[in-house]
This record gives structure tokens, sequence and C-alpha cells, in this order.
């Protein structure tokens, strides 16, 4: 596995699209528990 400095272009770009990612896991969980007693 290689490592990745933060202060490099790349490093920047996993910074980005981790936490990018993880606000969309948590946006459909609370989606999906806001939506789902209403499909029922």
């Amino acid at each position: 596995m290689t490592t990745v400095a933060l202060h490099s272009s790349a490093g920047k770009w996993v910074m980005v699209t981790t936490i990018l990612a993880s606000a969309m896991a948590f946006i459909d969980g609370t989606a999906l528990n806001v939506v789902l007693p209403a499909l029922q």
C-alpha cells in the first residue's frame, strides 16, 4: 500500500473524496429513517 502525504495534490483529493463519501452515507441513512415510515 502506498502512503500519500496530506499536503500533496493526491492527498487533498483523498481527503475530499473521503469526506464526501462519509457525508453521502450519513445523508442516505438519515433520509432512509425519515422516509421509510412514510412509505409503510
